[in-house]
């Protein structure tokens, strides 16, 4: 397991460097067929390959978060590590948040350690969350569907094509869409909990390739996640917010 966690350690570090260069300058244009197809199929594709490595830089006040792990779409498990003013690990189930405070080096560890979590409910106000990194945690956790997306509805919500570009090698054109179709599912639990709808997060700008993967997602807060197919983990939800 270190091999992969020393994988993903470099991944971030190769991805590190790009995420100033987001902001060329968008066209705003109608979605074609051929471009609202690959939009709609987007979520159904990250549900399909299941697991993705994730980076992100999160501004938390004055500070800036990196953010590295995994999403588990089929599963919707979140599992990161924050590392900035206030260290930490952090596993994400629809409505349930686990955090395990202390220093992290690099990518998350697995397995996953079992002791020292601490549990709280996730259940804001529309608009309202916690922190920063929780609200990315319910983006990530929209971002998988086991069908795709009426694009009728998708129009409606003001999808739209904004320009081409590039992660790395991979050619890409830039979408602006929904951050999530509807609500976020429930995950059986024995703690009860609600969980706010995630189109109150907004719209997001997607970097899909030609193929409906999704390579780059960018918050409205400005905050740009990057995903990574090719490092794989094997998740398990820990204890603490494991249905039981």
């Amino acid at each position: 397991m270190q091999t992969l966690t020393r994988r993903l350690t470099a991944l971030a570090l190769s991805l590190s460097l790009p995420l100033t260069a987001c902001a060329a300058a968008d066209r705003p244009r109608p979605l074609t067929e051929a471009e609202i197809t690959r939009l709609s199929a987007m979520r159904l594709g990250n549900r399909t390959d299941q697991v993705a490595a994730v980076f992100a830089q999160v501004r938390a006040g004055d500070s800036v978060d990196e953010v590295r792990g995994w999403v588990d779409w089929r599963q919707r498990l979140l599992y990161l590590a924050v590392d900035g003013a206030d260290p930490r690990l952090m596993q994400m189930v629809p409505g349930l948040v686990a955090v395990r405070r202390g220093a992290v080096k690099g990518a998350p560890p697995l397995p996953a350690p079992q002791d020292r979590w601490r549990v709280h409910r996730l259940s804001p106000a529309p608009g309202q969350f916690a922190e920063a990194v929780e609200r990315l945690g319910l983006v990530l956790l929209s971002l998988a569907a086991d069908r795709p997306e009426n694009p009728v509805l998708l129009r409606r919500a003001g999808a739209a094509w904004l320009r081409s570009d590039r992660v790395g090698p991979v050619e890409v054109d830039v979408f602006r869409g929904p951050a999530a179709p509807g609500r976020i599912p429930d995950t059986p639990t024995t703690v009860p909990y609600h969980v706010a709808a995630p189109t109150s997060l907004g719209t997001i700008r997607y970097w899909v390739d030609h193929g409906a993967r999704l390579r780059r997602a960018e918050l409205l807060s400005g905050t740009v996640v990057d995903f990574d197919r090719t490092t794989q983990a094997r998740l398990t939800p820990v204890a603490a917010i494991r249905p039981r």
